[in-house]
């Protein structure tokens, strides 16, 4: 597995995965904010094949912290998750000196809250039925991981 930043030519995959509707209810919280870094990187096999995405956006370079999300669809990309989700935070920690990652995911999305604890995350909240959905409302858990670099935890 290795990770590679998302090219142009390959806008028409993650397009194509982001129009299930399935996936799109996990992956998709509110709209990221375009005016703010966003960076997304391809999820590959050995082979090189695209299985999924891992993306760090709301980047926010003046408080050294950024927000992340990731979606592996493909079923060739099974057990990738764990691999991806430690790549990118070797990149965000030891490469761009980051001081926090926040992910926001919904609570009923178990194996997204498994992957986060695996790697470090720890749950820090709840925001209380903050997501509308078809079947009345549900809470987003808010988890965050700081960089075990960095010289000042306290602020």
């Amino acid at each position: 597995m290795h990770l590679t930043p998302l090219k142009p030519e390959e806008l028409p995959i993650l397009r194509r995965w982001m129009e299930d509707p399935a996936l799109f209810r996990l992956v998709h919280l509110e709209p990221v904010d375009l005016s703010r870094p966003w960076f997304v990187w391809m999820i590959r096999t050995e082979d090189g094949r695209p299985v999924g995405w891992i993306d760090l956006f709301h980047v926010d370079w003046q408080n050294l912290r950024a927000e992340v999300g990731i979606g592996i669809p493909d079923p060739r990309g099974k057990g990738l998750s764990l691999f991806a989700a430690r790549a990118l935070r070797r990149i965000v920690f030891d490469e761009w000196m980051l001081h926090r990652v926040t992910a926001r995911v919904r609570a009923s999305n178990e194996p997204v809250i498994r992957l986060l604890k695996a790697v470090g995350f720890e749950q820090e909240g709840t925001e209380r039925q903050a997501l509308r959905t078809r079947d009345g409302w549900e809470d987003l858990l808010i988890f965050g991981i700081l960089n075990p670099k960095s010289d000042d935890e306290s602020g």
